[in-house]
């Protein structure tokens, strides 16, 4: 019996880079996607798709009947369309990176492992792993040619500053995703094939080498101070064997591309690709018996079977095949021919790796622990994972959950202001005042742009309210949505008050209009998080409706402290008179 087409959808312009191995493969795309006519457009003439699979709405993608989805749009939206797109029970191809937050890593960890479980694949379309040298490569790593391999760098050296604008001078994803944050933005492409040699090296049945930690330093803002990052940054990861893995990135440096190098050392031999496009790279290894390297092109008889056979089309496709291999497998790993060759435990934690590496380089370098693929998936099993509700003291044992059911009042009426103090939507000229507020209260070293990013111009954020004095931001709160660990309910966020202006109850009225706000738009639960010393903000939390919720071994314990600790106040307030 002959297995009937994968039908596969293309979302975004890269994504037609994808056809030719798609087609080899015995897939068929029915759909093209994207915000763009002109692109659907053309990317439905080369696909042969008809009017009716050109669409504008990634929603209408979920409708249709493909059985799997190409998410090639810009990076900060891989995450929530990939996590969609396997929640309507499609099989996803995303490209890289997996994610723009370590939030993000989490939910898209759950959601694909529990798909995985349900026949989808997912797979991150690391193309550079894909690329003929190092495939080549990992191929003799295997067969231990280099002996016991310890190092490995990678360098992406491409001068995108013309990508940074629109034609009308706006900026682009890439300014807001890539140079818009320090660190190591955009560092699969080099952190791809090397993690996959230093796993090569442990043998085909051993468990990956992971990650376990990761610094960054930067060389300083000198080409193009626009942007936030610096012109090169250098991320080191430590693997759990010891072995080291470099990767440099620099988008903004002044020079000719150089977008890809590698380097392997080991104990019995070595590897340095070519410095520019089309150059072969060499090798050298004690087996050989020479004394100098040689051209990698003389071990070209060592690449798999199932990648020499792609000639012709398959090599003048993007990237000189790389694209056209990625395709391939993914439909292959869909057919259930071959395990998934980039999933998820590693689109997370190459992802993840770089995430952390802008941590490391705003506190001057200093090494960041990188959890294990297993944290992602958990709950509460590292506190220090994502911006949202990442606990200080109890972060080992998980923060407490509160929930204010959906039947409850919501009414903003009913906590009134002091006077000369005003509650109101937040604005974008707000994002400085913000920031000052959070900084304070959170110590995380909140800036305009980071406002922007995770508060004002972040999809997941509904609501965001901020009260003010003498025109002047001193109390804040969000609603978000966590679909991953909160599918049912509204997370109430960020609720922080300046110092000097606590005891005013501001903190209850903020939460309060932001979260009428995010009622209005669909009655659900309330949820938030938080930490055990934190009995003021409590004390207000359970003034507003919110009851503690038992999710862990060991919550009734520590709620039963908190809540002693709370009577302990107010006995002593009532015995002073103030009760």
């Amino acid at each position: 019996m002959i297995a009937a087409p994968l039908r596969v959808a293309i979302v975004g312009r890269r994504g037609a880079s994808a056809l030719a191995g798609l087609r080899a493969a015995g897939a068929t795309v029915t759909v093209v996607c994207d915000a763009d006519p002109e692109t659907v457009q053309r990317i439905g003439e080369l696909a042969g798709v008809g009017a009716g699979g050109r669409l504008s709405r990634f929603a209408d993608v979920l409708a249709s009947d493909v059985d799997a989805v190409v998410v090639s749009t810009p990076m900060h939206l891989h995450a929530s369309q990939s996590i969609a797109a396997l929640e309507a029970g499609k099989h996803v191809l995303s490209e890289v990176t997996a994610a723009v937050t370590l939030e993000e890593c989490r939910a898209l960890a759950q959601v694909a492992t529990a798909a995985a479980r349900a026949g989808l694949v997912y797979m991150m379309g690391e193309n550079c792993c894909y690329a003929r040298e190092n495939v080549l490569v990992r191929e003799m790593v295997w067969r231990g040619t280099f002996g016991e391999v310890y190092y490995a760098e990678g360098e992406y050296l491409h001068d995108v500053k013309h990508l940074h604008h629109t034609a009308d001078g706006g900026p682009t994803w890439r300014h807001v995703w890539q140079v818009g944050v320090n660190g190591c933005t955009y560092g699969t492409h080099s952190l791809g094939p090397a993690m996959q040699w230093m796993d090569a090296a442990r043998g085909a049945d051993a468990a990956p080498d992971p990650i376990t930690s990761v610094s960054c330093h930067g060389a300083g803002r000198h080409t193009d101070p626009e942007h936030v990052m610096e012109d090169t940054v250098m991320m080191l990861c430590k693997l759990a064997s010891g072995r080291l893995v470099g990767v440099r990135l620099d988008m903004l440096s002044n020079r000719p591309d150089c977008v890809n190098r590698y380097v392997l050392q080991g104990t019995a031999g070595a590897y340095e690709s070519g410095r520019t496009e089309g150059d072969a790279g060499r090798l050298w290894c004690v087996e050989s018996g020479a004394r100098g390297w040689r051209s990698a092109g003389e071990f070209e008889d060592i690449l798999p079977a199932w990648y020499r056979h792609m000639e012709g089309e398959g090599r003048s496709s993007g990237h000189s095949g790389a694209d056209f291999a990625t395709a391939w497998d993914f439909v292959r790993a869909c057919r259930g021919m071959v395990s998934v060759p980039i999933g998820v435990r590693e689109a997370v934690t190459w992802t993840a790796a770089g995430l952390l590496s802008q941590r490391s380089i705003a506190l001057g370098g200093v090494p960041l622990a990188v959890p294990p693929f297993e944290a992602f998936l958990a709950e509460h099993a590292w506190g220090g994972l994502g911006e949202v509700g990442a606990s200080r003291a109890g972060a080992g044992r998980g923060q407490l959950v509160m929930r204010l059911r959906a039947a409850a009042s919501v009414e903003p009426e009913g906590w009134p202001l002091p006077a000369g103090y005003d509650i109101r939507p937040a604005a974008m000229d707000d994002a400085e005042g913000l920031a000052r507020c959070l900084s304070v209260v959170f110590a995380s070293g909140w800036d305009a742009r980071r406002v922007y990013l995770q508060l004002l111009g972040c999809r997941d954020v509904s609501a965001t309210s901020v009260v003010t004095h003498a025109g002047t931001v001193v109390a804040t709160a969000s609603v978000i949505t966590l679909p991953a660990t909160f599918p049912d309910a509204w997370c109430l966020h960020l609720v922080a008050a300046m110092p000097e202006h606590r005891g005013q109850h501001l903190g209850g009225a903020v939460s309060l209009a932001a979260m009428k706000r995010a009622q209005e738009l669909q009655p659900r639960d309330f949820v938030l998080q938080t930490d055990d010393e934190r009995s003021s903000a409590i004390a207000t939390y359970l003034r507003l409706g919110f009851q503690p919720e038992y999710r862990r071994p060991g919550d009734a314990e520590r709620w039963a402290s908190v809540l002693a600790a709370l009577l302990q106040v107010r006995m002593r307030g009532v015995e002073g008179g103030t009760g």
